[in-house]
Order: structure tokens, then C-alpha cells, then sequence
């Protein structure tokens, strides 16, 4: 008697214990972010979850999501293997029914993966590769660029900002390209090839690249040697910093500029001086003139700087910008329309979605490609835009209609802005 009534206290203290969060769980909405926390990635991944909380709160400080609280639960997606596992035990041990993530191509392709095998939500706000929403997934939506995006508006800014710079017909333009060779490098370079190619302009190189690589030395005499006037470089930000490093060592001048894809406004945070200034980068809009957008989405993306500079002591990054931008979409138009985490109708509404452009942070509006299109789940409404450092700050200088400057171009030799300092 006495070991039954032992056992019938135990059970009580845990019942006591689990029942107080089963019923926070009721009270709140539990949205899983999957980002890089540790690891080479964990600056991008601390600055997503630094805007990811920022939205939470603003909504929160709203009144919520249906009268609740949103929770953020987060996983830590330090690599492929671990996105996989981080994925598997938010849904599975967490009980998430819906992910956003995660930064790198590398690790959205398999954690979405997994999120559509277990019919979860994976809401990708800032990965690029078209395999993402390439692969016929009913339960991945991406509202950012895809990689391919990124061709249009560089081939555009070659042919009505490089080429009238440089005094060149479009078509006598020496065109170079470097790219990495994971998904969002190759989607990129090989879209930009075949638009450039229908516009008649000459690509002099395809140099393919490591990511991880700390010695782009050969690279570059192969990329100067072809006396481009224009490089297209495909790559991530630690990699960008190195090369551009050892092309100013060695001297290889590009007159109509260097356009990378994925640096953004953290180059100027490892290289630190000068030689940044002149640096394009194609990315989704983040650094836009606000006259474009609806009054809802400045004011948005003002109470982002203001929350992020006072409790950061720094000037939001871009990527955390991406994140805001892409949670507050989800934040205030498709789970408000859903009324519930349930993923089928979350799916319903996510498709449903209608926003036009100017209607988000970005400029672009939103409307994802239905089932039986070969990129299902992409925002179809998006376009990505030309930034560029000038004086070691980034603004976006292409399309006209997004500019905040005109493009520095041409771009003037090492040894002249060496002898400007």
C-alpha cells in the first residue's frame, strides 16, 4: 500500500510539473527558427534571430497573433547534418508546425526537406538556390529571390550604366564571371550566361571556385589576365573578403566594377577600410528609397531600426533586415488569414497570398507560384537590386526605380585610389 500511494504521489508531481507547459504552450504560437547559432555562420545566424525577435515583439506589443504571444523556439543549423537533425527535432520533440530559416542555401535545401517529408511549413526568407522551391514541395515557400533572379538586373546595369561609363557598345563589353560551385553559385552564374548571352554580350571566363578556399591568387592572374571590364563573383562573404583582398594586392583593376552576390553590407566589417568603396552586391532590396513603399511598410522598417540600433547599439544588417522583412509578411498577412498553425491551412493562405508591389519592407509585392509550377512555392513578384559601398557604406544604385545614388562607375585603378588617400 504504501509503494502504491509513492507511486501515485510521483505521478502527481509530474503531472503537476508537465501541466503548466502543455498550457503555456496553448497560450502561445510556437514558430520554429532554424538558423546558424554556432559555427562559421553564427554572425549571419545571431543577426536573423536578432530580427526574428524584434518582429516577435512588435506583434506581440500588438497584441499578438490571435489574442496569443508568439514564442520563438530555436534550432541551431550549424551544417547540413545538423540542419537535417535541428529540423527533425523541432517538429518531432518540439511540435513545431512551422520553420523559418536559415541563411545558406546548403542547409535550407535539406532541412525543407525535411519539413515537407513531416507536412511542416518551411517559410525560407533569405536562401537563394532554385532547388529549394525547385522540387515540387507542397509545404516550402520562399517570398525572397532565387538565385536566377539575380541575372536580370546585372545584365541590365551592364548594358545602361558599365557600357556608357566605359564608352563601349554593350556588345564589345569583356564580361568575366567567378562563381562557388554549391547551388546558389551555379543557379546564379548559369542564369546570368544564358541572359547575358541573349542580350549579345561576351563572356570572356566561367571560373568556377571552392566556397572555403583562403587562396584566390591563382584566380585572380586567371580572371586579369582576360582583361575583363566587367566580373560577376558568385560567392559568399568570407570568400568575397579574401579575394578582393588578393585582387588589390595583385593589382587586377575591373573598370566597370565587381558585383558579387551574398557579401551585402558585412564586407565592410572584415575589411574595415577604403578598399571596400566600389564593391556592388545583387541581393533582394533592403536599402531602398521608402517614397516606393506603402506607408504600413515604413513605418515597419523605421520601427526596425530604431528597436535594433537601441537595443544592439548598431545599425541593422541587411540580412537581418531580410528576416524582419519576410517574418513580418508571415507575421501580418498569412497567419492573421490562416487563424491557426495548422499547415494545410496555413498552405491555403500562404497560397491565397495577394500583396501588391510596395506593399513589403522590400518593395516587391508577394504571390507564390501555384501547384504544377516548376518553382512552386517561389514569390513570383520579387526582384532583387544592385547595391554598392560608397564611402564604406552600402546603397542601392540599380534599378532607377529603387536607387537611393547613382552607381560609381566607372571604377578607378588600385594605384588611383591609392593615391587619393
Amino acid at each position: 500500500m504504501r509503494k502504491i500511494s509513492m507511486w501515485v504521489i510521483c505521478l502527481l508531481i509530474t503531472i503537476a510539473m508537465i501541466a503548466p507547459n502543455k498550457l503555456l504552450m496553448a497560450q502561445t504560437v510556437r514558430i520554429g527558427a532554424l538558423f546558424p547559432i554556432s559555427g562559421p555562420g553564427a554572425m549571419y545566424g545571431q543577426w536573423s534571430n536578432n530580427a526574428l525577435e524584434i518582429a516577435r515583439d512588435m506583434i506581440n506589443e500588438r497584441g499578438g497573433l490571435w489574442g496569443k504571444k508568439i514564442e520563438i523556439v530555436k534550432g541551431d543549423a550549424v551544417d547540413p547534418k545538423a540542419a537535417i537533425s535541428e529540423a527533425t527535432r523541432l517538429i518531432t520533440n518540439e511540435k513545431i508546425q512551422l520553420i523559418t530559416g536559415t541563411n545558406r542555401s546548403p542547409l535550407s535545401v535539406p532541412a525543407s526537406e525535411v519539413a515537407n517529408r513531416n507536412k511542416v511549413i518551411y517559410w525560407e526568407g533569405s536562401c537563394e538556390a532554385d532547388r529549394i522551391t525547385g522540387r515540387n514541395l507542397d509545404y516550402v515557400f520562399r517570398p525572397f529571390v532565387r538565385s536566377s533572379t539575380k541575372a536580370i538586373p546585372i545584365v541590365d546595369y551592364c548594358e545602361k550604366v558599365v557600357a556608357p561609363a566605359l564608352k563601349k557598345d554593350p556588345k564589345d563589353l569583356r564580361i568575366a564571371i567567378a562563381f562557388d560551385q554549391g547551388d546558389a553559385g551555379v543557379d546564379s552564374s548559369n542564369a546570368f550566361i544564358d541572359l547575358a548571352k541573349k542580350h549579345g554580350l561576351k563572356i570572356v571566363i566561367a571560373l568556377p571556385h571552392d566556397g572555403s578556399s583562403l587562396d584566390f591568387s591563382s584566380d585572380v592572374m586567371r580572371l586579369k589576365a582576360t582583361r575583363a571590364d566587367f566580373l560577376y563573383f558568385a560567392t559568399y562573404l568570407d570568400t568575397t573578403a579574401v579575394f578582393w583582398r588578393q585582387a588589390r594586392d595583385l593589382d587586377f583593376n575591373i573598370p566597370g566594377g565587381c558585383c558579387g552576390t551574398g557579401a551585402v553590407d558585412g564586407l565592410h566589417n572584415i575589411l574595415k577600410g577604403p578598399e571596400v568603396d566600389y564593391w556592388l552586391d545583387c541581393e533582394g532590396p533592403s536599402i531602398i528609397g521608402t517614397s516606393f513603399l506603402s506607408e504600413k511598410s515604413r513605418s515597419n522598417i523605421s520601427e526596425l531600426r530604431s528597436r535594433y540600433r537601441a537595443k544592439y547599439k548598431d545599425e541593422v544588417p541587411y540580412i537581418a533586415i531580410l528576416t524582419f522583412g519576410h517574418a513580418m509578411i508571415l507575421f501580418e498577412d498569412v497567419l492573421p488569414r490562416a487563424g491557426s498553425l495548422d499547415p494545410e491551412v496555413v498552405r491555403k493562405a500562404a497560397m491565397a497570398t495577394d500583396i501588391p508591389e510596395g506593399g513589403t519592407i522590400f518593395g516587391y509585392g508577394v504571390k507564390f507560384y501555384p501547384p504544377g509550377h516548376p518553382q512552386q512555392g517561389q514569390n513570383e513578384r520579387v526582384f532583387a537590386v544592385l547595391t554598392q559601398y560608397q564611402n564604406r557604406k552600402m546603397v542601392t544604385v540599380w534599378p532607377q526605380k529603387v536607387q537611393v545614388s547613382k552607381a560609381w562607375c566607372p571604377v578607378p585603378s588600385w594605384a588611383e585610389r591609392a593615391a587619393k588617400k
